[in-house]
């Protein structure tokens, strides 16, 4: 293929194959570009989670004496807390490395 050719599009290409028809290396399959809807959808449940989590958070650390008594009453309650703790974190440390 030229590469002189200004009409030439990238997105006609095949995806696992380079201009030139060689095989593309792994990290040129799976790099994801900024204007991927599913990566803005992503972006945007994160800045929602981010909101939803400092709340949850506060309300923790606020009743933290007073979960003391419901653990009493509902062993599993802390481990229902820790989970949605992790599965945040899990969230926002997937945002953080792409």
């Amino acid at each position: 293929m030229n590469p002189a050719r200004s009409d030439h599009n990238h997105d006609e290409d095949c995806e696992d194959h380079s201009e030139d028809g060689e095989e593309m290396p792994f990290m040129d399959k799976i790099i994801i570009s900024e204007n991927n809807k599913y990566y803005l959808l992503f972006n945007s449940s994160v800045t929602i989670l981010m909101l939803f989590s400092s709340y949850y958070y506060g309300y923790l650390a606020a009743n933290r004496f007073h979960l003391i008594d419901v653990h009493k009453e509902d062993p599993s309650y802390y481990m229902r807390e820790f989970n949605i703790v992790m599965g945040l974190e899990l969230i926002f440390l997937l945002h953080m490395i792409t």
